[in-house]
């Protein structure tokens, strides 16, 4: 499937869709004002503190009577908005494109990977939490719109400046730890919360995508999307970005959905790959929502999965290597002062110490005391957030090698997740270069 600019097959079904979305949003806005007027953050709650504001009670009381009959005044006009809408998500497009036009002709021109036979790819994997502000302050994250704005100037900043790590160790190794606070620069992020993307890109030599296609599935188990990406070029690449089931005790649910991922992107590769093409990396990234630590995520964590993609991080079922962070933070201390900026949630990340009171600690199974860490193993917490990558599917002609694998602090106060970053190293063999 082509990817297009537009969702709607036509600018009549698009004109529609938007007359039946303007019925619906005034509705959709004054339940999402209803309910945040009530849930407030913990950031909210001492900043009230601190300006010794006792109206809060007040603002609650008259809000929730505004907004609650501003949600029934507006309720019939989204019923015929939802009639309207409702119909055409059958024609609706699963993905759209969207193309930024490069700042200069340089960018354009450029020698291909398989002309000069290696490249460094970069990925950062992110989940953001950008639901309606009133779900998301069940996260104790508010404020969506003004959140997501921080996100994506944050994200700018760090890919503008020079390559300097984050917080960074090699995964061949257990030396010392080289923190910084910028987010991973050039290699594209693959965020998910409200919407998943991807994205690939070359240092060294870039990889022009004019016209990609894409195949998009939906595991029919509560919300989980695997979309993937493909490029028509002799140089084909393939990253999947999958956000799994998240309750406690549905490990039969996510493991389903991880046999799901694993077919359907073998299934697109074998489709869609051509006789003239090179797969030059398979990579897999996430919030999977099970670690390699938590006595009641054992059957996640023996997956066949990890048998066809290597996970850096990881040394075994329920072994994960002595430099690894935990990614999933304690909601309710996302905004102390330890950890409310980049540079503190650095500095805490270093220290054991702190991670345990910062990181969220594993989860045992019901009804059995857990042991945690064992055998004199350092404390590293719930990792959730995966980036794999998988040799056994690349061209035959390329070698992977890992650079580097990051823990990224720039988002500090505005996610409870710490994203990561993953840097590979493709080289394509003299003999292919050269044809």
């Amino acid at each position: 499937m082509a990817l297009r600019a537009s969702p709607f097959p036509n600018g009549f079904v698009a004109g529609i869709h938007a007359v039946g979305w303007a019925f619906i949003l005034p509705c959709f806005w004054f339940l999402d004002r209803l309910i945040s007027v009530c849930k407030t953050t913990t950031l909210e709650r001492s900043q009230r503190l601190e300006q010794e504001c006792y109206l809060h009670p007040l603002k609650v009381f008259f809000g929730s009577i505004i907004f609650f009959i501003l949600f029934l005044i507006a309720a019939p006009f989204a019923f015929l908005g939802f009639l309207l809408w409702a119909p055409l998500q059958a024609c609706r497009r699963p993905f759209s494109y969207h193309r930024e036009t490069p700042s200069s002709p340089e960018m354009e021109t450029h020698t291909g990977f398989e002309l000069v036979g290696k490249a460094s790819f970069g990925f950062a994997t992110a989940n953001l939490c950008l639901l309606p502000d009133s779900l998301a302050r069940f996260n104790n994250l508010g404020h969506t719109q003004r959140r997501a704005t921080a996100i994506g100037r944050r994200i700018v900043q760090g890919v503008c400046r020079p390559h300097i790590r984050i917080f960074v160790d090699s995964p061949s190794s257990c030396g010392t730890l080289s923190p910084s606070n910028s987010i991973l620069p050039t290699g594209h992020p693959c965020t998910y919360g409200a919407t998943d993307k991807q994205d690939h890109h070359s240092d060294s030599a870039e990889v022009s995508v004019p016209n990609s296609n894409s195949h998009v599935v939906c595991v029919p188990c509560n919300d989980t999307e695997e979309p993937s990406t493909e490029a028509p070029t002799p140089v084909l690449n393939s990253n999947q970005n999958s956000n799994q089931e998240g309750r406690a005790g549905e490990g039969e649910i996510r493991c389903e959905q991880l046999n799901m991922v694993t077919k359907w992107t073998g299934d697109f590769q074998a489709a869609n790959k051509q006789p003239d093409e090179d797969v030059v990396f398979d990579v897999l990234c996430g919030d999977f929502n099970f670690d390699n630590c938590s006595p009641d995520d054992n059957l996640e964590q023996n997956h066949c999965l990890f048998e066809e993609y290597r996970d850096p991080c990881r040394a075994g079922p329920r072994q994960e290597k002595p430099w690894v962070i935990g990614t999933l933070l304690e909601q309710p201390t996302l905004y102390e002062d330890d950890v409310n900026t980049p540079e503190k949630l650095q500095r805490t990340l270093e220290r054991e110490e702190l991670r345990k009171r910062y990181i969220s600690p594993p989860v045992p199974v019901e009804g059995i005391p857990l042991v945690y860490p064992e055998n004199g193993e350092p404390w590293i917490g719930r990792r959730i957030d995966y980036i794999l990558y998988r040799e056994s599917s690349i061209s035959k002609h390329c070698q992977t090698e890992i650079e580097e694998m990051t823990f990224i602090t720039q988002l500090a106060g505005l996610t409870d997740h710490i994203p990561v970053g993953l840097r590979l190293n493709v080289t394509l063999d003299s003999d292919r270069a050269e044809e």
